[in-house]
């Protein structure tokens, strides 16, 4: 174990960074589905469709 207790770790620049949980849910992303390429990306990759109809 390597003590990394509430961390999260991920590549930044292709280095390995530890960023503390707290910080990394400090502000939240907002997606505007209808514009974003990450959305998009998302929706591709899950099969989804792009708007969900209730039944």
């Amino acid at each position: 174990m390597a003590g990394k207790t509430d961390m999260v770790v991920g590549m930044w620049n292709n280095v390995f960074t530890h960023l503390p949980i707290s910080v990394a849910i400090q502000e939240r992303k907002v997606l505007q589905p209808d514009r974003s390429t990450l959305w998009r990306s998302l929706l591709a990759s899950t099969g989804q469709p792009a708007h969900m109809l209730a039944k």
